[in-house]
């Protein structure tokens, strides 16, 4: 179980890493995505929450795609 679990980490630490890389590159990208975290911080703030629900973050599309975009096994 132990070597699951630390496989199953590292496969994503590493993966979002890759992530957060590629947005460091790409800041018109960056910005997008920045832009469309602060709006739906706006909204959740104006319905009297604080916290994002998964229906918040199902509504962020260029974050979502740019999730599962890294998270795609490339194509051989």
């Amino acid at each position: 179980m132990y070597t699951l679990t630390l496989a199953g980490h590292e496969t994503t630490a590493t993966t979002f890493s890759f992530l957060l890389y590629e947005v460091a590159r790409h800041p018109e990208y960056q910005a997008r995505m920045r832009q469309e975290v602060l709006e739906a911080r706006a909204r959740i703030f104006e319905r009297g929450d604080v916290e994002f629900t998964m229906e918040d973050l199902e509504g962020m599309t260029v974050c979502m795609n740019a999730i599962k975009v890294s998270t795609r096994c490339p194509r051989r």
